[in-house]
């Protein structure tokens, strides 16, 4: 074996290790799938722990009616691009959203064959509870990390935050990854 090769000895035997367990365990392309793959897996987890903030909406729902609340008034294609789905997807999810009171539509004051999408007090309200009660979870979470643990955490978040907003870039499809929940903070 190549003596310049950097180890990783920090690895347990019992510890996840990448799925595909042919492949060196130091290539750096096998290194970024084994960390994707354990981000993607504690987001996972922690979000399905605080999935709506006792809203009672989707996951969907909630999504589109905190993009209102936080972007203000879009037209229909708007908020279908913000969520990164489809017209007729966005369509279904501004209807529920009517129908329970908690977002209006009204004509474009631009253009009168279109109308623009607004959430209603009642839905900017529900929202600010939702995330009240979700920073609340994760700052129980918190308490039971230590202090270096809880840096490490608070230093991640920019970066975090960049992937939320990151495109899949050339080639990739979004719709290869319809599983994938893009959107969906409570910002």
């Amino acid at each position: 074996m190549n003596d310049s090769v950097n180890r990783d000895d920090s690895v347990a035997p019992n510890d996840s290790v990448a799925p595909n367990d042919s492949v060196a365990p130091n290539d750096d392309e096998s290194q970024e799938t084994e960390t994707a793959g354990r981000l993607a897996l504690a987001i996972g987890r922690l979000n399905r722990r605080m999935i709506t903030g006792g809203t009672g909406l989707s996951h969907g729902l909630l999504s589109a009616l905190s993009s209102l609340v936080k972007l203000g008034p879009l037209r229909l294609g708007d908020l279908a691009a913000q969520e990164r789905v489809a017209a007729a997807t966005v369509t279904r999810i501004v209807a529920s959203l009517e129908g329970k009171g908690l977002a209006t539509r009204t004509a474009d004051p631009t253009d009168g064959r279109s109308f623009v999408i607004d959430a209603t007090v009642a839905g900017t309200e529900l929202i600010l509870r939702a995330r009240s009660a979700r920073a609340e979870l994760i700052a129980h979470l918190m308490q039971s990390l230590d202090a270096s643990d809880a840096d490490v955490l608070r230093d991640a978040l920019p970066v975090l935050e960049k992937l939320v907003t990151a495109e899949l870039g050339a080639g990739g499809n979004p719709a290869e990854h319809s599983h994938v929940q893009v959107g969906g903070d409570l910002r």
